[in-house]
C-alpha cells in the first residue's frame, strides 16, 4: 500500500475509495447490483430497505459521476448495471461477506 501513497491524505487510494463509495446508501446501492445484476430503479428502490426516492436517485447520480454504475437498456427499459471499473468492487464485497460472517459467528458465540 504505502508503493501507491505519498503519505498526502488526499492521495491516498483507501480514502479515494472510501471517499466514493461511503455513505449511507452506497454500499447497499453495490451489493444489490453485485448480488443481484442490473436493477430498473423502482426494484432498487424496493432493494435498498429505508433509502428514499430522492436519495437513490442524489446516490445514482454520484456513482455514476464516478464511473461505477450505468445506465443500461433491458426488455425494452432502462436498469442500472455496475460498470467495468464497478465490478471491481465483487472481490471486497466477497472479503466482506466472509467478514460479516466471522462477526455473526463471534456475536451468536458471545450471546451463547
Amino acid at each position: 500500500m504505502k508503493d501507491h501513497w505519498d503519505g498526502n491524505p488526499a492521495s491516498c487510494p483507501v480514502g479515494l475509495a472510501i471517499n466514493t463509495i461511503g455513505g449511507r446508501w452506497k454500499l447497499h446501492i453495490l451489493r444489490t447490483l453485485v448480488l443481484d445484476g442490473p436493477q430498473r430503479y423502482n426494484r432498487l428502490l424496493e432493494s435498498v430497505e429505508g433509502i428514499s426516492a430522492k436519495e437513490l436517485t442524489r446516490n445514482l447520480r454520484q456513482l455514476e459521476s464516478a464511473g461505477l454504475v450505468g445506465s443500461i437498456t433491458i426488455d425494452l427499459g432502462n436498469a442500472y448495471d455496475l460498470t467495468g471499473l464497478g465490478r471491481q468492487i465483487e472481490g471486497p464485497f466477497r472479503a466482506l461477506g466472509i467478514f460479516g460472517a466471522a462477526l455473526a459467528h463471534e456475536r451468536r458465540a458471545r450471546r451463547s
